[in-house]
């Protein structure tokens, strides 16, 4: 990862325990911190996510619509604005792909515990 023209190595190293590694200064940094996996935590995590993205759509909306009434044609202008809406459509994109194919693994999962559940109930029968 870059910051600044600075070159910086981040590394996980167990869970909640990372290394940073700051090349321009030749100094490693390590830290811990706690991550609760809880549904609770997963769902305030998803709704901050949703509320961001919607913050942004509305925000991008307010501003082209401010453009549009103040009767705005410069090109560089809305060339930049295609450019956003162009990268957060991507951005949603990428969000989409990545819990689609969640989801997918998912059901592989649930498929074999469902399978395993049958096979319990088989066995409870002939008990």
């Amino acid at each position: 990862m870059k910051y600044r023209g600075v070159h910086i190595e981040f590394a996980v190293v167990g869970k909640g325990q990372y290394i940073v590694e700051h090349k321009a200064f030749s100094c490693i940094v390590c830290n811990s911190m706690h991550v609760v996996d809880s549904e609770r935590q997963r769902e305030k995590m998803a709704e901050e996510f949703y509320n961001n993205y919607k913050r942004e759509i509305e925000m991008y909306q307010k501003s082209i619509q401010k453009f549009i009434d103040s009767g705005g044609t410069s090109p560089t202008v809305i060339e930049r604005w295609i450019k956003k809406i162009n990268a957060l459509s991507q951005k949603k994109s990428t969000y989409e792909n990545i819990l689609r194919q969640r989801l997918d693994n998912l059901d592989k999962d649930y498929s074999l515990l469902k399978m395993q559940a049958q096979e319990l109930i088989v066995r409870n029968n002939k008990s």
